[in-house]
């Protein structure tokens, strides 16, 4: 049986040198999608209107918490930079359930209304509309990069009775 997805489980991130980044600390996250509706008479519509849908257009939201400095997360004080808010991003929002199961909507947005708010006795609040230009796509989420490091051990020698180390390595390390 399919699992549903936990609010905690989704997250907005924006792709700046290449690697994606979540926006925000979110609390919430939302994506819409609006058709427009246009009234159609065929020979079949009778006394009832009859619709389809001519265009549609769509929107990402990510709201939560926000730091000073960009760290793991970027912050609204980024986003509001003007040369981050004039110009197009590739953006992705992730929903993944219990079981580890998940798509992704990707897609080129521009940045929209943001607020921010700082109540006197709790955390300041904030919400970064994302507006879609163009398609978005859904796949199924796309894996991280595996990282390339070394694993480096050094070596020290020890005194019997001591719970601790003293003065630097051997210098033999592997």
């Amino acid at each position: 049986m399919a699992e549903a997805v936990h609010g905690s489980d989704v997250v907005i991130e924006m792709l700046v040198d290449s690697v994606y980044y979540p926006i925000l600390c979110g609390t919430d996250c939302t994506f819409s999608r609006t058709p427009e509706f246009i009234p159609i008479t065929t020979t079949t519509s009778g006394l009832f209107r009859d619709f389809m849908v001519r265009r549609e257009e769509w929107s990402m939201s990510a709201s939560g918490l926000t730091k000073i400095a960009n760290a793991t997360t970027l912050t609204f004080f980024y986003m509001l930079q003007t040369s981050v808010r004039r110009v197009s991003h590739d953006i992705r929002i992730t929903f993944t359930d219990d079981l580890g199961g998940s798509k992704q909507i990707t897609g080129t947005v521009l940045i929209g209304q943001m607020d921010i708010n700082g109540p006197f006795s709790d955390f300041s609040q904030c919400t970064i509309e994302l507006k879609g230009t163009g398609a978005y796509t859904i796949a199924d989420t796309e894996p991280p990069v595996p990282g390339v490091f070394d694993i480096l051990s050094d070596v020290w020698e020890t005194t019997n009775g001591q719970n601790y180390v003293d003065g630097a390595s051997t210098g033999d390390y592997t």
